[in-house]
């Protein structure tokens, strides 16, 4: 039995690669002097589909060519980035019908920082504070695809990428292992989201994952190799998707003001950037495990990234998305502190940021409300959405439960997500009309349905 559900675990996982764009080519790096060029080749993109190409405001494009052609480019602002339409020859009125075999060469200079600064920071920053570099997918260091008839933004690679560095840094590129030296070649076959972290900094590496620019003593490393195991091994199983990744943890940096996050840790799977030289006031030596239940939520939450948002990438929607990444995370995250602490533990974290007063009083949109909301629905994403996940295994079970996430992943190419997503993923795990409609109505369409608790 264990042996058939290893081969599906495989089989899935190579489904959930099919076919994604690959990028070859070179990144030059001067981190001291904030300078970063880029040049790259699409490979192994749709034949039938076109795409306009999301960019960085902060690079100046110098050229896209199909071979030897300069292509002509329209520019128009999105979001704060760059969008450029792509025509074979100026004066086109039909834009480039296929990406594939396109290169782009492109560079840019950013600020380098030593202290805090008035600059607010997040991921969608390029972010350089004392000689290390720290870019995402939300900053578009790399090229990201649009499909000009769905808006599906197409954000995960492969890559074959040399790193040319103006001085011996440690570079790591989500996927593959960070590597130190001036000329770095670093491959991915597992297409993922982007992330570089690159500097002057250590790399600690131990069984099951690896650590940047971190200061951990090897007691404390042991606790948390041990705990991401287990985390990876629950999701496995329950899933029935293999987490087939080493966890990275690159040690956080801000560049803003010094109180603009107290706590704040993102993913971009298998990354989790979070302040992982805390974590020694965070970890009990004496039973070997992490102390503080809510290190050990939060460490979950951003390993459920990897079904919920690396592979079901529901980026485009306006704000559905939210759900099926941070609520859908989340959901996982409370179920592997159930299973992997205690259910005491469990039920105090439900009490102390789901089933809260406020909670219990305030007005929230229901599921088919929350696409067109125009509240800021972050907080309820963590703290309120969740319960329609509760409810679904109040009302079927947790086998149920895990049968309708994997089927959300496995369907992840096929559907767009919106709410009928969600609903007709219930139905194709056998759940009848009748008794959706019942979960509907307790759940789904209610403003607040902590009263179902």
């Amino acid at each position: 039995m264990r042996i058939l559900f290893s081969i599906c675990c495989i089989f899935i996982s190579l489904l959930s690669f099919g076919q994604a764009p690959h990028l070859k080519g070179t990144i030059y790096l001067d981190i001291p002097k904030g300078l970063v060029t880029c040049e790259f080749k699409f490979t192994n993109t749709s034949m039938k589909d076109s795409y306009t190409v999301l960019l960085n405001s902060g690079f100046n494009l110098k050229y896209f060519k199909k071979d030897d052609t300069v292509l002509s480019t329209i520019t128009k602002d999105n979001s704060g980035l760059k969008e450029y339409d792509l025509y074979l020859r100026e004066g086109d009125s039909v834009a480039l019908k296929s990406i594939e075999g396109v290169s782009i060469f492109y560079t840019g200079a950013f600020p380098t920082y030593t202290t805090d600064s008035v600059t607010s920071d997040d991921m969608g920053v390029i972010a350089i504070k004392n000689n290390i570099l720290r870019a995402t997918v939300q900053s578009v260091f790399i090229p990201e695809l649009v499909d000009r008839i769905t808006k599906k933004h197409i954000t995960s690679y492969t890559y074959d990428i040399v790193v040319n560095c103006s001085r011996k840094e440690t570079v790591y590129l989500n996927g593959s292992a960070p590597q130190t030296g001036k000329v770095l070649h670093l491959v991915n076959t597992s297409p993922l989201d982007f992330l570089i972290y690159a500097g002057n900094y250590n790399i600690q590496h131990h069984d099951n994952l690896y650590l940047l620019n971190t200061n951990l003593e090897k007691q404390y490393i042991d606790v948390l190799a041990k705990t991401t195991e287990q985390i990876s091994r629950y999701y496995s199983k329950n899933i029935g998707i293999a987490y087939d990744a080493n966890v990275v943890f690159p040690q956080i940096f801000s560049i803003g003001p010094k109180n603009q996050y107290v706590k704040w840790a993102f993913t971009v799977t298998p990354t989790i950037v979070m302040d992982v030289n805390e974590l020694n006031t965070k970890i009990d030596l004496k039973s070997k495990a992490i102390s503080d239940p809510n290190t050990f939520r939060i460490i979950a939450h951003e390993m459920a990234h990897k079904y919920f948002m690396q592979q079901l990438n529901a980026i485009g929607t306006r704000n559905l998305w939210r759900f099926y990444h941070e609520t859908l995370a989340e959901y996982l995250a409370l179920k592997a502190v159930e299973n992997l602490l205690s259910e005491t533990i469990y039920q105090e974290q439900l009490t102390k940021y789901i089933f809260t007063e406020k909670n219990k009083k305030s007005i929230f949109p229901t599921f088919d409300e929350i696409e067109k909301s125009e509240k800021d629905l972050t907080n309820a994403s963590y703290n309120y959405y969740p319960l329609f996940i509760i409810g679904f295994e109040k009302m079927f079970g947790i086998d149920n439960t895990f049968k309708l996430l994997r089927q959300l992943v496995l369907d992840k190419d096929q559907f767009t997500f919106d709410t009928a997503y969600f609903k007709k993923r219930i139905l194709k795990i056998g759940i009848s009309e009748q008794d959706f409609e019942k979960y509907q109505v307790a759940y789904l369409n209610s403003p607040n349905c902590n009263i179902q608790f």
